[in-house]
């Protein structure tokens, strides 16, 4: 009796039972031992980038655990619990690609250990409900601290106070920051040609996105991610540049961030990683701008320049006092 399963994306498996069972079989004395498989050769290469326990069966686990997945030593975070604020732009998805797989003795023991957000799926998903993004992600933020066994998570969470209170004596909390008028910029000709427009497109020129809200809270992430308060957050889009709880908000942002363990610029995270953790992340370039060679600051108009500047006036502030206290020094220009 020969069958044939289907899995996925996979080429049908076909398996083949054992003579002895099959006999039991036909002559209706069918016991509880199962049928050995009999696998196609190179059927284990395919299943490895498979992470879903259910399509691999116990001896499976055993086989691609001592291979593929393994971590080794070196290069695993045992001890520690890490929350990961990944600001858009800003190089994070090269640290999230570098961390996954570190929190466990094998890539399968360390996804059942880690909560990643899905941009796209909880802007749709606040959509749907009709509340804030913000208002969503702050949710589900609480929702993956609050599950058993989890040591890493990250994705584009706001900071929320009372979601994180008393959590810094269990997770380091941290983030990668980017000189804020090349993140602006960054963030503008990426959405500007990128191919998938579902989420975030931009279709206008540069000059004229600059006088849209929408450049006004690309301008203000750090701001906006840091204040603490996500419903503070979503006033912050309406301010000027001298406003009190313009001022106050960035007081707070910068409170925040410097009780992270990581609040550093994308060029020295690396070493700072290393220094606190002993592990080389090895950093490679994820999710590249699809227009590379785009005009930088310095190369833009005056006008457009001085904009920019006015635009992220905020979140140079806070930017430079975290860069700054992290350093002890002066700011290095991108």
């Amino acid at each position: 009796m020969d069958c044939y399963t289907p899995s996925l994306t996979i080429k049908p498996v076909r398996c083949v039972f054992d003579e002895r069972w099959r006999a039991r079989v036909t002559e209706g004395r069918a016991c509880s031992v199962g049928p050995v498989w009999r696998r196609k050769s190179g059927m284990l290469s395919k299943i490895k980038s498979i992470t879903n326990n259910r399509i691999l069966s116990a001896i499976d686990h055993k086989i691609v655990r001592r291979s593929f997945f393994e971590n080794p030593v070196s290069e695993r975070i045992n001890q520690r619990k890490i929350i990961f604020f990944h600001p858009p732009k800003c190089g994070g998805t090269s640290v999230a690609d570098a961390l996954h797989g570190r929190f466990g003795n094998n890539r399968i023991e360390s996804a059942e250990k880690t909560f990643s957000l899905d941009a796209i799926g909880s802007r749709r998903a606040a959509e749907l409900l009709g509340i804030t993004i913000g208002g969503y992600r702050e949710n589900l933020l609480a929702y993956a601290l609050e599950t058993k066994g989890i040591r890493y998570v990250e994705g584009h969470f706001p900071f929320s106070t009372r979601v994180l209170q008393g959590k810094e004596r269990s997770f380091d909390y941290i983030t990668v920051l980017r000189d804020p008028k090349e993140r602006l910029l960054s963030h503008y000709y990426f959405n500007r040609t990128k191919s998938e427009r579902d989420h975030f497109p931009i279709d206008i020129s540069l000059e004229e996105w600059l006088e849209t809200k929408q450049a006004r809270a690309a301008g203000t992430i750090f701001l906006r991610m840091f204040c603490g308060d996500v419903e503070l957050a979503e006033s912050l889009q309406e301010y000027g540049n001298n406003d009190e709880a313009l001022t106050s908000a960035i007081d707070c942002a910068i409170g925040n961030l410097n009780k992270f363990t990581i609040a550093s610029d994308i060029n020295y995270f690396e070493d700072y990683f290393r220094s606190l953790y002993s592990i080389d992340l090895h950093l490679n370039r994820k999710n590249k701008n699809p227009e590379s060679d785009y005009s930088r600051l310095k190369d833009q108009p005056k006008y457009i320049q001085d904009k920019i500047h006015e635009i992220c006036d905020p979140d140079i502030r806070i930017y430079e006092t975290v860069i700054e206290n992290a350093y002890s020094g002066p700011v290095r220009e991108s």
